[in-house]
């Protein structure tokens, strides 16, 4: 890589005017003859050069993750295709009937679901009517009912001479109520131990039920992503074009295994995609620019691009990206530029070689010397010499930018 650009401004006290001293010419006699230039003021333009690829910035590989033999291929290299556009089909019959048996299993797990979700209604409400248990209640008033008549009896047979004639009667009566009482208590203390435990049964039951219809639901989803999946593998045996562009590639026809890795990548990621489709109306330059070039490299730049497939044709553009990380190529390190066009011309093609001058600087109205009349001294000072009374003498000077001829 060519490195144009070396610093800043050019200012060199007394020197507009008087000839610098380039180099020295020895003749056959021994004597000296010297080359001079005339510092002269004007515009100096810098530049970094690189090369590299034209590149379509929408570009897209197309390749199936499905296997399958290629038919019905509708396009032609070069051709021109819309979104959505059919460009071939994918002969696999074993796709659809997957598809079929997994949409078979969804409705099973959604039959199942609807069972399940019945048996949740009978449990809730099972549920209910065990936690409201009118056994319990109808033993609550039984016993109730029997100690009301116990009490009643007992106030009579209290108001009761003992030498009445129904006294013997009424002391068979309340020792009578006296044992439905008796019967009355045991028979709620079961009912209540019965309610208890069905209440118990019931709530597991509703428990178990809950569960149940959980784990359908799961069924239910499971198979729909399962079929959902199925269906789109099956679907991508009709493959269309995901963007309007060209097709700038094609290395499949009808018959050809395609898919899992025969015909093409099946991420759709590597260079051995069977088709690939640029978008030509967004042709970008991607060109490689040596390390200490790029730092000089800035977004906006305007930038001048030649091409070797294309005699005589120049276009101009502007960078618009440049790579913060380097790449290392046998021990040399660039980093990429990305460069727009302001034109096209409808003979540039991705893939065509480009040579870009990126401009760095301008600077005008400044002076400059020719690059061979500056030297350093052994601190690394810059100078130049000027010739006094045919002697040379060093002029101490500061420099700047410069370009392949001027500083």
């Amino acid at each position: 890589m060519q490195r144009k650009y070396i610093i800043a401004i050019v200012v060199i006290i007394l020197l507009i005017v008087v000839p610098v001293l380039i180099y020295r010419v020895r003749t056959n006699q021994q004597s000296t003859r010297y080359i001079t230039a005339a510092a002269s003021k004007g515009t100096l333009i810098s530049t970094v050069s690189g090369t590299g690829n034209v590149i379509a910035s929408n570009s897209v590989k197309v390749s199936p993750s499905i296997t399958g033999t290629v038919a019905n291929l509708s396009v032609n290299l070069g051709d021109q295709v819309k979104k959505g556009q059919t460009l071939f089909t994918i002969v696999n019959d074993s796709l659809q009937v997957t598809a079929d048996k997994a949409y078979t299993s969804y409705l099973q797990t959604k039959q199942a679901l609807t069972t399940a979700q019945a048996g949740l209604v009978t449990a809730q409400a099972n549920a209910t009517n065990q936690n409201q248990d009118s056994g319990q209640a109808k033993a609550q008033a039984s016993l109730d009912a029997a100690q009301a008549q116990l009490a009643q009896d007992q106030q009579t047979l209290n108001s009761t001479d003992s030498g009445a004639g129904n006294y013997s009667s009424l002391q068979q009566k309340v020792a009578s109520d006296q044992g439905n009482v008796t019967a009355a208590t045991i028979a709620l203390q079961q009912a209540q131990v019965t309610g208890a435990a069905n209440a118990k049964a019931a709530n597991l039951q509703l428990s178990a039920a809950e569960q149940a219809v959980s784990i359908a639901q799961r069924n239910v989803d499971n198979a729909l992503a399962d079929y959902n999946n199925q269906k789109a593998n099956a679907d991508q045996r009709t493959v269309a074009a995901p963007i309007d562009g060209t097709i700038t590639t094609l290395s499949i026809g009808n018959g050809d295994q395609i898919g899992g890795g025969a015909g093409g990548s099946g991420s759709g990621t590597g260079s051995t995609a069977p088709v690939v489709i640029d978008d030509l109306s967004s042709l970008e330059a991607s060109v490689q620019v040596n390390e200490v070039d790029a730092p000089n490299v800035q977004t906006g730049q305007k930038v001048s691009m030649t091409f070797d497939a294309i005699d005589g044709l120049t276009l101009t553009g502007k960078v618009v990206k440049i790579d913060t990380v380097g790449t290392v190529s046998s021990g040399v390190v660039t980093y990429g530029a990305t460069i727009s066009f302001d034109s096209l011309d409808g003979r540039v093609r991705p893939g065509m070689s480009v040579s870009a001058d990126i401009t760095t600087a301008v600077k005008q109205d400044v002076l400059m010397v020719p690059n061979s009349a500056v030297k350093s001294d052994s601190n690394g000072n810059s100078y130049v010499e000027i010739l006094k009374n045919g002697s040379p003498v060093q002029q101490a000077v500061q420099t700047g930018a410069g370009n392949d001829t001027d500083t």
